[in-house]
């Protein structure tokens, strides 16, 4: 039996060493969260022991189920079929198994489906998929632009698409990188004009998108003109003061329709029938 958290000492160790019990209380408005939700935490040492219970958990998937995949799933990668891409084999089955842990939603709020941890813990888990499987992890890691939703996106939008986070249903994308400017986010073209019907609309080029199959993408796009100071930062030597003077830049949110190819392997499965174990428990 392989365990990428149990076998890893400096994770436990670490986790205990930060000193997150301020943090934690915040999050769980002073633990007044375990009145409305069965598995939020009673108190700190509550909630630690939710998270290794739950670090034990995708341990457990990690180095069991994910990193056996990890071989074929190179060899196999992904697949364009009729106009859409499709995950390996592997990567789909990792990600059901995760779907089944509850895991994709690790760091959302309850509200929404998630398990309100804080990010150092969804941080562990993503460097066990990651030492599983780095492909997986670019896909699972990705999980994190909720988070951005989470933050700036109106109530509207949020429970339109923060469930759907939570429970798998959705993977994601950050739409950066271009053609011209690659990853530097001060040079990029793309641009993002709001119609008088409220929608914005871009016009501009995306390329090397991590996971642009994904159904929701996070667009990064220019709303206004650059200033003078900011075109004469340069990518290598760019400051916080050229930051600060840069014009501003939209995120918009674009869905699109699950991948027709893969459908059958994003069925949500009876844990009964996978075997998966699930955090949405109540821990005695």
């Amino acid at each position: 039996m392989s365990n990428f958290f149990t076998d890893n000492a400096d994770l436990g160790a670490t986790l205990r060493r930060l000193d997150l019990s301020r943090i934690v209380a915040l999050r769980e408005d002073e633990y007044a969260q375990a009145r409305d939700f069965a598995y939020a935490p009673r108190d700190f040492e509550d909630a630690l022991d939710s998270y290794e219970r739950a670090l034990e958990i995708a341990g457990d998937i990690a180095g069991e189920f994910v990193a056996p995949r990890a071989e074929a799933v190179d060899r196999e990668g992904s697949a364009l079929v009729a106009g859409e891409v499709c995950y390996a084999g592997g990567i789909s089955e990792s990600l059901e198994r995760l779907r089944q842990a509850d895991l994709m939603g690790i760091t959302l709020p309850r509200r929404y489906g998630g398990l309100n941890f804080p990010v150092a813990v969804s941080v562990m888990i993503v460097e066990m998929i990651s030492r599983a499987d780095p492909a997986l992890m670019n896909i699972f890691g990705l999980q994190d632009i909720s988070e951005t939703v989470n933050k700036f996106a109106a109530e509207e939008l949020k429970e339109a698409y923060l469930p759907r986070f939570a429970s798998g249903e959705v993977t994601g994308s950050m739409a950066l990188t271009e053609p011209e400017a690659g990853s530097d986010l001060q040079n990029v073209q793309l641009k993002a004009t709001l119609g008088e019907d409220g929608v914005w609309r871009l016009n501009g080029v995306k390329r090397f998108i991590t996971n642009g199959c994904g159904q929701v993408s996070l667009v990064l796009a220019r709303s206004a003109r650059p200033t003078a100071a900011a075109s004469r930062c340069s990518s290598t030597s760019a400051t916080s003061t050229c930051a600060s003077a840069a014009s501003r830049t939209s995120s918009a949110s674009t869905a699109r329709r699950p991948a027709s190819c893969s459908s059958t392997r994003r069925r949500r499965c009876s844990s009964a029938s996978a075997g998966a174990a699930s955090l949405r428990t109540s821990w005695p």
